[in-house]
């Protein structure tokens, strides 16, 4: 197993919801969005899906206004098959920059285990 980055960069907020990332494979993502750039009077507001029968489902929205003293998010690993999206939308203030990087856990290889009795 090992960790490779799936998706990095900046993303420039235009005040809709913009993905972050989206994840369709089988395995484990994870993540860090950087809020340092939020000033006074701006909010940010991140999302979770995941995907269930073919539709992304919201199941996590958090806000973040003014500027953070713990300015790093940490996305949480999500295990997916099907598709986990994380989106981030600024909703107030003067439009910011927002730097990301996501992960997932790389399946190198596998076996199967035999057991005898």
């Amino acid at each position: 197993m090992g960790i490779e980055v799936i998706k990095e960069g900046n993303v420039e907020a235009d005040g809709s919801e913009q993905t972050l990332v989206e994840f369709t494979e089988l395995g484990k993502m994870e993540g860090y969005i950087n809020l340092s750039n939020l000033a006074l009077g701006d909010t940010a507001v991140i999302r979770q899906y995941q995907k269930v029968y073919g539709e992304y489902r919201q199941y996590a929205e958090e806000s973040y206004s003014d500027v953070q003293v713990l300015p790093a998010v940490y996305i949480t690993p999500k295990s997916g098959k099907d598709g986990v999206k994380i989106t981030i939308q600024q909703t107030a203030g003067i439009l910011r920059a927002f730097a990301h990087c996501f992960f997932k856990e790389a399946v190198v290889g596998f076996g199967l285990a035999s057991f005898r009795a």
